[in-house]
């Protein structure tokens, strides 16, 4: 009987999303929008009645979501990508919205503006979205400060990346900024995902060549953190290269992957709009695809050993499962969201 209300209260929403919300919002700037969703769901997030609402209509619990991962419990295997909640501001609204957990950041040593607007696109006939912030932080110490004074039981991820900055074009300053963040950060999180594959820096992705990625992790090893660490792969890269990152990973121990970060392919054959932006990362459903061929190579690689996080083109519980069938044991989203709505959640 739950189910069945819970199903039909679900339709209402989508409904109500795709036929008077969605045309509304996608006919203003995506940047504004997202910016003034973000600011709303904050102030909702210290209010406890509008906690309670948005609970009533998206949240849902059931004993058979519950899943131990690397020795986390997680209320359900949902949470929400690395990229939308990047200061860590929506801790408080996101457990309500039905989110099993959440992944901040990416956070950097040194705040960084971003890149130059425009930086974020629709690809609404792709169903996708077109990404160029390009790390954008408040910084390591001011999240971290912000991270102490957040008391929950909310499952959180902490995703580290370098200070999108010139001076990280060299591999020796970039391990050294990763290493602050990390050891100023990774403290609050549950888990720690090492953002390796960021489109959208200065210096490309250098950490995604398997010699440099052995530099950062032998430094961090030092300093290890007695919590799970999951590295974040590109779609980019071939299986060969992907390979060797793997024997990388596997040597230093890493508890697991999150596949995938953005593409940056333009020929890839999802992609409907002619005018796409010329630069800046891909989500959605464009890299669906790639996200599930990497999951599938990642699993037959680790023999199933290693925790997968699924990430890429999640608009329904279909898509969800079939990354779950690949080897993904927990799963990540945020252009579905955008696209359908809270509810998908």
């Amino acid at each position: 009987m739950k189910q069945q209300v819970v199903a039909s209260r679900n339709s209402i929403l989508l409904g109500s999303y795709a036929h008077l919300l969605k045309p509304l919002l996608f006919k203003t700037d995506p940047e504004f929008i997202h910016d003034s969703v973000s600011k709303t769901a904050e102030i909702a997030g210290v209010i406890p009645p509008a906690r309670w609402i948005t609970k009533a209509l998206f949240g849902y619990t059931h004993p058979t979501l519950t899943t131990k991962v690397d020795g986390v419990w997680y209320k359900n295997p949902i949470g929400l990508s690395a990229g939308y909640d990047k200061n860590a501001r929506l801790l408080r609204i996101l457990p309500s919205m039905g989110f099993g957990f959440a992944e901040i950041g990416s956070i950097t040593k040194d705040p960084y503006r971003g890149n130059e607007p425009p930086r974020l696109w629709r690809l609404p006939h792709s169903r996708s979205l077109g990404i160029y912030y390009g790390l954008m932080s408040d910084g390591a110490d001011t999240v971290a400060k912000r991270l102490a004074h957040q008391r929950s039981s909310f499952p959180l991820g902490v995703s580290v990346a370098f200070t999108n900055d010139e001076k990280n074009t060299d591999i020796g300053r970039a391990v050294d900024d990763m290493l602050y963040t990390y050891e100023t950060c990774g403290p609050h999180g549950s888990y720690i995902t090492l953002n390796l594959s960021c489109p959208n820096t200065l210096s490309e992705q250098p950490f995604m060549i398997a010699k440099h990625a052995k530099q950062l992790l032998h430094t961090l090893a030092t300093k290890r953190l007695n919590k799970p660490h999951y590295i974040k792969l590109s779609p980019d890269y071939s299986r060969a290269e992907i390979e060797r990152l793997l024997d990388v990973a596997l040597e230093f121990n890493v508890d697991g992957f999150i596949c995938s970060n953005l593409t940056k392919n333009r020929q890839n054959s999802l992609i409907v709009e002619r005018n796409i932006p010329p630069r800046g990362g891909m989500s959605g459903k464009v890299l669906e695809p790639l996200s599930n061929n990497l999951i599938e190579q990642v699993a037959r690689y680790t023999g199933g050993q290693k925790t997968i996080v699924g990430v890429g083109g999640i608009f329904n519980a279909e898509d969800a499962y079939q990354k779950i069938r690949l080897g993904a044991s927990l799963l990540q989203l945020i252009t579905g969201m955008v696209y359908r709505g809270p509810s998908v959640i």
